[in-house]
């Protein structure tokens, strides 16, 4: 009895021993599971600067948005693979102050212009969707006598500093922008009076305050002292403005000598003032010129007055613009009329549309100009064909 409990012991040792091993056995033959990552979304290929969103063309023209920064730039594609871009919703055009030009930052730099104010107030865009900001022509730098100082009238207020030799010197600007005056530390009744000029016949003598109540600007764009009203204020020569126009959409107010550098033309070939500049210099509308183009062969390149005292007409009957003149008038290919003749009896004249259109051929196997049709194309002779 006692031999068979043994013998069972050590058969249920066996047994559990066996199956033990055939487990660790199979755990170590079994493969190791992988766990792949979860899948990444698309990224955009390029991230839009900031106030810019990845649209496709179509979705910005619906919602009237243009390029950002007026540049192209492929930010992803959607998921039929049409390519999307970089679009910010377009700019409110702000006009700019009287003094100021609407222009590019690299027009600005041709000119030497500053920011209008020293702000950058964006005032539009170009036809390539380049933003364009307020400038204005630098203050010309003035050195004050040696007894002044230049500072902004806050700053000359704080202190306490009357205007150097009584007169209002321009001697520049600050960080922003505002107009800095030569002062003196001399006390006014140590400033040396100042001898008065006679105004001008078309400007009067007013205080500061009457002149900004009637809109009128320094006469001549100078600051000449004509009196003392009874307070002791000084008083200066100011003029009436010129009466100032609106440029048509894609012209600018500039100066004749701003217009030269820039080698723009006058708006639409007309003289338009539209203003004057801080030193009373007449300005117009001037205009970027057109892209000239070569005229065909027997055309010429005239303006309109000459096209029209050589009675000549448009070339093949279209408008095309080939330059200006001196005086920035538009000039377009013009040709001479074609002499026209009398068809022969049973010919018809017609332009080579229409006779294709009846199935016509050119009369008696010639090629005979009788004249041109109100678009200017040229009509010949042709016949019903035999």
């Amino acid at each position: 009895m006692k031999k068979t409990t043994i013998l069972a012991r050590a058969l249920t040792l066996v047994i559990l021993f066996s199956i033990s091993f055939i487990l660790i056995t199979s755990c170590e033959e079994m493969p190791p599971v992988k766990i792949s990552p979860p899948p990444t979304t698309q990224q955009p290929e390029v991230q839009c600067p900031e106030g810019c969103f990845c649209l496709t063309k179509e979705e910005a023209a619906k919602l009237g948005y243009q390029f950002c920064q007026g540049q192209t730039i492929q930010c992803s594609t959607d998921k039929a693979g049409n390519p999307m871009y970089c679009f910010q919703k377009p700019v409110e055009q702000v006009p700019c102050p009287p003094e100021c030009v609407c222009l590019t930052k690299e027009e600005a730099a041709k000119l030497g212009y500053e920011l209008c104010q020293g702000q950058l107030i964006q005032c539009g865009i170009d036809q390539a969707g380049n933003p364009l900001y307020c400038f204005q022509k630098p203050v010309e730098q003035v050195l004050c006598p040696p007894e002044c100082f230049c500072l902004t009238k806050e700053e000359a207020a704080k202190s306490g500093f009357p205007l150097c030799q009584g007169q209002l010197i321009q001697c520049g600007t600050d960080q922003a922008g505002n107009p800095m005056y030569c002062f003196t530390k001399a006390q006014p009744a140590e400033v040396k009076p100042v001898p008065f000029v006679q105004c001008p016949p078309e400007c009067f003598c007013l205080t500061k305050d009457e002149a900004a109540k009637l809109g009128y600007q320094l006469c001549q764009g100078q600051t000449m002292q004509c009196s003392t009203d009874k307070a002791g204020n000084p008083m200066y020569c100011f003029q009436k403005p010129a009466e100032t126009v609106q440029c048509p959409q894609g012209c600018v107010c500039l100066t004749k000598d701003q217009a030269a550098k820039l080698g723009y033309q006058l708006c639409q070939g007309q003289t338009t003032q539209c203003g004057t500049d801080q030193a009373g210099n007449p300005m117009y509308c001037f205009q970027k010129p057109a892209e000239t183009v070569q005229c065909p062969q027997g055309c010429v390149c005239l303006t309109k007055d000459e096209a029209a005292k050589l009675g000549y007409q448009l070339c093949q009957g279209q408008t095309t613009q080939c330059g200006t003149d001196q005086a920035g008038n538009p000039m377009y290919c013009f040709q001479k009329p074609a002499e026209t003749v009398q068809c022969p009896q049973g010919c018809l004249c017609l332009t080579k549309d229409e006779a294709a259109k009846l199935g016509y051929q050119l009369c008696q196997g010639q090629t005979m100009q009788c004249g041109t049709d109100q678009a200017g194309n040229p009509m010949y002779c042709f016949q019903k064909p035999q």
